[in-house]
């Protein structure tokens, strides 16, 4: 297949067309932290991540012994695999015969943003928590790739059956090759969550432009769209991502005098594996969801920002951990009481009547009879 996705692609690929990292140049920086006296439960550099902490990340409970782990792709420059927070607990792939070691640092920082080994007495917490492996596809050489190294890595990860993909990418141009990589992620039942770009007097960048990327703007630690962040109508939600804190390894362009295993970096870049780390939790307690279903748990859960409703800078706001909670296994247990018992059938028809959001069942936009059908199969599936 992806032979013959790599004929077609490069068909209508055109060769000047880059795509680079989402990250502000220059950004990177060594973050002093004093371990021993600053440390905060079995990830010491936890107090540090203010992203983290911003969008609720404490909130999310831990994996139950039932619950599926995730894989997460990261399309990028590939993982640094001897970096502590990965612990060859990565899988490698790569296209156009690209190296897939991180030969740059971007890709690194981005995949432990999402799904860095938790609880493991080092370094950083990750948003997903523990139970996430991320899926490194090297579609970035050297820091620079084409449509063409992005779609494969899309058709790549949708063959491995990834079902969530975090591209902290941007280029200025619209190809048509972009249209075969969304192809397969949907028909995988998969999600893209895509960096806005960064941009800001050119509007969103490509592929986070295209119609069926969860695409992202970046916040600054006041909760503002970063001055450096892309924004536009095809923005769909934002989080945090100017100095967020992650894995780097050893050597790379972004060095700052000396060499660290965590920088602080700041980007559309960094905020897109944090949305891409809740989807794949979210997919952890309910593995049918797809792209629109994750969409709509984003947005009944997100806190809005700037002005009322969706906005071209904010979309519908700073996604939270609160989506996770929204589609928990045991979510039909609406008193939230440990019983699946008639409170609950009576909560929901109460949230079903006001056209409370918890009463989308499907995730589909709407109330409907379908949303009754499906909660009282789960409530009779929870009540055993």
């Amino acid at each position: 297949m992806l032979e013959l996705l790599a004929i077609a692609c490069a068909l209508c690929c055109a060769p000047d067309d880059v795509v680079a990292p989402a990250v502000v140049p220059g950004s990177a920086r060594v973050v002093e932290i004093d371990a021993a006296g600053g440390g905060l439960g079995p990830d010491p550099y936890l107090r540090h991540q203010w992203a983290w902490w911003a969008i609720g990340a404490d909130r999310i409970r831990p994996l139950e012994v039932w619950q599926r782990p995730q894989r997460i792709a990261v399309l990028d420059t590939g993982i640094g695999p001897w970096h502590e927070e990965v612990a060859g607990d990565v899988e490698l792939w790569s296209v156009a015969g690209f190296n897939p070691i991180d030969d740059y640092g971007h890709g690194t920082h981005c995949a432990t943003n999402a799904a860095a080994l938790t609880g493991n007495g080092v370094g950083i917490a990750s948003i997903f928590g523990p139970g996430a492996t991320p899926v490194s596809v090297k579609v970035l050489q050297f820091g620079g790739g084409t449509p063409l190294t992005v779609a494969l890595g899309m058709a790549l990860a949708a063959s491995q059956d990834v079902g969530v993909l975090s591209l902290s990418l941007q280029g200025a141009a619209y190809d048509p090759v972009y249209e075969v990589g969304f192809d397969l992620v949907d028909a995988m039942g998969g999600v893209a969550v895509v960096a806005a770009g960064n941009r800001p007097t050119r509007g969103v960048q490509w592929p986070g432009k295209h119609p069926r990327a969860i695409c992202v703007s970046a916040l600054d630690e006041r909760l503002e769209l970063a001055s450096y962040s892309s924004w536009g109508p095809e923005v769909d939600f934002c989080a945090p991502g100017s100095n967020v804190l992650a894995g780097y390894p050893f050597g790379g362009k972004f060095t700052t005098g000396r060499s660290s295993l965590y920088v602080a970096m700041s980007g559309t870049s960094m905020a897109t594996p944090i949305v891409a780390a809740l989807c794949a939790r979210m997919r952890s307690d309910q593995p049918w969801m797809d792209r629109d279903a994750c969409y709509n748990a984003l947005r009944y859960t997100a806190v809005d920002l700037g002005a009322p409703g969706f906005d071209p800078l904010y979309g519908w706001g700073m996604v939270t951990a609160d989506c996770v909670d929204l589609c928990r296994w045991d979510r039909a247990d609406t008193t939230r009481d440990g019983v699946a018992d008639l409170g609950d059938a009576l909560e929901f028809l109460r949230w079903f009547a006001a056209g409370d959001p918890r009463a989308d069942w499907d995730l589909d936009g709407d109330l409907d009879a379908a949303d009754e059908a499906l909660y009282i199969r789960d409530l009779r599936i929870l009540g055993g």
